[in-house]
């Protein structure tokens, strides 16, 4: 992986103003572009199930793919666990499957979860192809791989 595949303090800082700001513009689509394809690029190949792809601090790029839920924050009973990342919390967000449609739902997070294109904190939202979910200064990036064709 080279040094223009990680996600600069710029876009970070772009995709924040969008989170909280809950209006795409271009710069922020270039922002929100850049970070999907960074992130997206520093896998080995293209996630196979719906999953979640992040950055852990210090770089490392992973791919949990969602089965029926899978829950992030601090906490020992967390599938994708930060237990230094201060700014989450213990149970701070789930992604649910529910009837082939997948969820993000905020667990009263003390810092909220924020989903790109949206004003404020969520509580519970539908989630779709490429949507970018914040939540303790990390980023998380839901995809959603289409049926294979044949």
């Amino acid at each position: 992986m080279s040094h223009q595949d990680n996600i600069t303090q710029e876009e970070l800082e772009a995709f924040d103003r969008t989170a909280r700001g809950g209006r795409l513009d271009m710069q922020s689509d270039a922002a929100r572009l850049g970070i999907i394809r960074s992130l997206l690029d520093a896998l080995p190949a293209s996630p196979a199930a719906p999953s979640l792809v992040f950055r852990r601090p210090g770089g490392t790029v992973e791919c949990v793919p969602i089965d029926e839920r899978v829950t992030i924050g601090r906490g020992r009973d967390c599938e994708i666990r930060f237990e230094d990342r201060l700014g989450l919390s213990r149970r701070h967000f789930s992604v649910v499957a529910e009837a082939g449609r997948f969820f993000v739902e905020d667990h009263a997070s003390s810092n909220g979860t924020t989903l790109a294109g949206l004003v404020g904190r969520i509580a519970r939202e539908e989630l779709h192809e490429c949507d970018l979910i914040r939540a303790g200064g990390i980023i998380f990036l839901f995809v959603r791989p289409g049926p294979a064709d044949g």
